[in-house]
C-alpha cells in the first residue's frame, strides 16, 4: 500500500531518530527562514510531530505515521493553514533527509498525493475603504496607538514590523520606509531552561528587508506626530523611551474592534484593509504581492478583496459611457 511506504535506510549513514536528524542536522538547513518562522516551525514540531515520531528512526516511519501526525493535528481543532504548515515541515524534512548531503533514507514516506491536507479558502475579514478612513480619524488622536495604527493601515506592513521602525529609516524626500527589522514571539519554556525572550531581530517575517511606500497623508502624520525627534524609534511605549509595546498594540486594537464594531478581528486586518485602500487608488494583484512583500504572488491573490464601494465605483463609470 502506498500509504504505507517506508523511508528505508540508506545504508550510507548510521541510523538516526527523526529527533536526532531533525535537532542535529535538518533546523541548519533554514538559512533563509526568519526567527519567527523558525519558532514557528519549532513550536509545530514539538508539540504535533515529536510525540508521534520523535524517537523513530528515519528509515521505519510510514506512510501511517504521516496521517497520524496530520489527523491528530486536525483533531485537535488547528486551523487549515496550521495543520498545512505541519504537513510542509514533514515533508520537506525526509525530502532533504532522502537526498544528498544526508542520504539518510532512499525515499520520502510522506506522499502529497495522499498526505497533503486540503484547505479551505476563507476570505480574510476587512474593512471597507470608507470604513478605514473613518478609523484612522477615531485613533488620530491616541498618543500611544494612533501613529502605529495608521503606520500599518497605509502601509500594508505586519504588527511585528510596525514597532521595529526607527525615524531614521523613513525617507522624507523619497516618501517611503525601510522595514528591517521585526518583533519574535517568546519561545520555548522556562521549565525545561528554553526559554527565548520576545525580542526586535533583522530581516522581516519571510527574511527579506524592504521598503513600502509612504502616502502624503501618512507622511503629514507622522511628521505631526513625531515633532522635532530625528532619530529613535517611531512608535514609542508609555515611558518614551523605548518601542512600542508588541501585545499592547495588539490588545488596543482587539478592544477597538470591539468598541467599534469593526468587521475585522485585530491587527492583522488592518493588513489586510490596506490592500483594499490601494486597490481604491488603482493598485493591481502584482502592486499589492510588492507592497505586501510576498515572495510568492498566489499569497497576495488571498488579500485582493472585492469590496462593495469598488464595484458601485466601476459601475458609474459603465454608466458614464454609456451615457456618452
Amino acid at each position: 500500500s502506498t500509504s504505507l511506504k517506508r523511508g528505508g535506510c540508506s545504508g550510507s549513514e548510521n541510523k538516526v531518530n527523526f529527533r536526532q536528524y531533525v535537532d542535529a542536522r535538518w533546523k541548519r538547513t533554514r538559512i533563509n527562514s526568519s526567527h519567527g518562522w523558525k519558532n514557528t516551525q519549532d513550536t509545530l514540531i514539538d508539540r504535533y510531530i515529536f510525540p508521534v515520531i520523535g524517537d523513530i528512526e528515519l528509515c521505519e516511519i510510514t506512510g501511517e505515521h504521516i496521517y497520524q501526525i496530520i489527523e491528530s493535528a486536525q483533531a485537535c481543532g488547528l486551523a487549515d493553514w496550521t495543520v498545512r504548515h505541519i504537513y510542509n515541515i514533514l515533508f520537506h524534512s525526509f525530502n532533504k533527509a532522502s537526498k544528498k548531503p544526508f542520504c539518510l533514507i532512499s525515499e520520502s514516506p510522506v506522499d502529497p498525493d495522499l498526505h497533503r491536507p486540503k484547505v479551505r479558502e476563507i476570505e480574510q475579514p476587512f474593512m471597507q475603504s470608507s470604513q478605514s478612513w473613518w478609523f484612522l480619524e477615531t485613533v488620530s488622536n491616541n498618543a500611544l496607538f494612533g501613529l502605529p495604527c495608521w503606520v500599518q493601515l497605509l502601509t500594508g506592513i505586519r504588527r511585528s514590523e510596525v514597532i521595529g521602525i526607527k525615524i531614521e529609516e523613513i525617507d522624507f524626500t523619497n516618501d517611503c520606509i525601510s522595514i528591517v527589522r521585526h518583533w519574535v514571539k517568546p519561545s520555548g519554556s522556562k521549565a525545561k531552561g528554553n526559554y527565548v525572550p520576545g525580542r526586535l531581530v533583522p530581516g522581516t517575517k519571510n527574511g527579506q528587508s524592504h521598503v513600502v511606500p509612504m502616502p502624503t497623508v501618512l507622511k503629514q502624520f507622522i511628521k505631526k506626530k513625531i515633532g522635532a525627534r530625528s532619530d529613535g524609534w517611531l512608535c514609542l511605549d508609555s515611558t518614551g523611551e523605548n518601542h512600542l509595546n508588541y501585545d499592547g498594540f495588539k490588545v488596543f486594537i482587539r478592544r477597538a474592534v470591539k468598541k467599534y464594531k469593526l468587521p475585522i478581528k485585530g491587527s492583522h486586518g488592518l493588513r489586510h484593509s490596506s490592500t483594499v485602500v490601494y486597490a481604491d487608488a488603482g493598485a493591481n494583484l502584482k502592486d499589492l504581492a510588492e507592497l505586501l512583500n510576498h515572495s510568492d504572488p498566489r499569497t497576495s491573490k488571498k488579500y485582493a478583496h472585492r469590496t462593495s464601494e469598488r464595484l458601485q465605483i466601476i459601475a458609474r463609470k459603465i454608466r458614464n459611457r454609456s451615457a456618452a
